[in-house]
């Protein structure tokens, strides 16, 4: 998941700022040694690995370079007061999660917490309709249905202003997987070998299996 702003004229980043809405102007950080740098030219980040988030500065108008501070606390484990107190309401423009939310348990405490702290939603959630809310691909993903999911982000308090399923466009990138997994023979690996497994599942009803699991194209502010 990324939360982001960029200048405009960056190559390239364009359509993000579009998105985002406005650019930085001069340092993303006010305090500090970020202080004593030029004016940013390019863009403030934030991310959410493991559970974890993390902001950072792109580079300056002298020698590109980049530096980044770290809310150690995992939002999955503690307190969501620790980044809204850290990051300032409003902070960034977008937030953006492409298939990240499943992965994450509390997906409504994440979501209000982008709420207080970036603009705008744009994300793709996988889901399932025909199912009740489980683990998926390897214990990995923790699915719920596509109703609730909407549930979910309106109860955070975000304005839903696009809906789409787009999964009938991405069911073929499946036979594609499963092509180049054909040419690695069987390993140990657990995360390919449950790719292959879940290729192989699609592949026997990949129009049923399509309908059953949504993937979810969304916009909100």
């Amino acid at each position: 998941m990324t939360a982001s702003t960029r200048h405009q004229t960056e190559p390239g980043w364009g359509r993000c700022d579009q998105a985002g809405g406005r650019r930085v102007a001069g340092s993303a950080v006010e305090s500090g040694e970020n202080q004593r740098r030029p004016p940013l030219t390019a863009f403030s980040a934030a991310r959410v690995t493991d559970h974890r988030m993390r902001t950072g500065a792109g580079h300056d108008a002298g020698q590109p370079r980049l530096w980044r501070r770290q809310l150690t606390t995992p939002l999955a484990h503690g307190s969501a007061g620790v980044a809204t107190r850290t990051i300032p309401p409003g902070w960034f423009d977008s937030a953006v999660l492409l298939e990240s939310l499943c992965h994450v348990s509390d997906k409504g405490r994440l979501l209000a917490l982008l709420r207080e702290t970036c603009g705008r939603l744009v994300a793709r959630v996988n889901g399932q309709d025909e199912a009740p809310p489980g683990t998926a691909f390897g214990d990995t993903m923790r699915m719920i249905d596509s109703a609730t999911q909407r549930q979910t982000v309106e109860a955070a308090g975000w304005r839903i202003r696009h809906w789409r399923d787009r999964r009938r466009e991405a069911v073929p990138s499946v036979a594609a997987w499963a092509r180049r997994l054909r040419a690695i023979p069987a390993t140990e690996h657990g995360h390919i070998e449950t790719l292959r497994a879940w290729c192989a599942h699609v592949a026997d009803d990949p129009k049923g299996w399509g309908e059953a699991n949504p993937l979810i194209e969304l916009a909100a502010d």
